[in-house]
């Protein structure tokens, strides 16, 4: 919703609305990454006794970073937010900079520890059962997409939210089949 240069004029700057819209999206940003905190602990319940204690700290430490860049980033962009809201010209360089190093922190380091804790998992489900072999494919292949992604080709972010349904998906699954099976 934020154009590439937030400084520039028009409909985000002049308008209310807009930017409030932005501010409403960046305050559920939170609520995301503490659903994201419940999946790790889901896979780390799914896995149980057998998880392997290097793997699992990899894991844990990747998605806490991955947290921590999200909610910076998520920072940064609201005070560029309201420093457009102040109106103040002399400001817009530090809008520009708090834009810029949002961008980097949400596209960069938090798109590179998504794709570090989808490899991790990925290579944990392999060493401790059978996963089904398109979700392994499905994995490496999203793992490397946001490892070695590309600035400013944004939509590949979008490749982890959906990594993260699909495996819940196929936990639950796995669990409604435990729980069939167990009856």
């Amino acid at each position: 919703a934020v154009p590439h240069d937030p400084t520039e004029e028009g409909a985000w700057v002049s308008d209310a609305g807009h930017r409030d819209a932005v501010l409403l999206a960046l305050g559920l940003v939170p609520f995301a990454a503490i659903a994201f905190l419940w999946f790790i602990g889901v896979i780390r319940s799914h896995i149980g006794r057998r998880e392997d204690q290097f793997f699992s700290t990899v894991l844990l430490g990747s998605g806490i970073v991955f947290v921590a860049s999200l909610y910076a980033s998520v920072a940064l962009e609201v005070a560029g937010v309201v420093e457009v809201q102040r109106g103040r010209p002399e400001a817009l360089e530090s809008v520009r900079l708090a834009f810029d190093a949002s961008y980097v922190l949400a596209y960069v380091f938090a798109a590179k520890m998504a794709g570090a804790f989808m490899a991790v998992f990925t290579t944990m489900l392999i060493r401790l059962a059978q996963p089904p072999r398109w979700l392994t494919i499905l994995g490496y292949i999203g793992a490397l997409m946001l490892l070695f992604t590309i600035p400013r080709v944004e939509w590949l972010l979008l490749v982890f939210p959906l990594w993260v349904l699909v495996v819940s998906i196929q936990i639950l699954r796995d669990s409604l089949f435990e729980t069939q099976d167990a009856v």
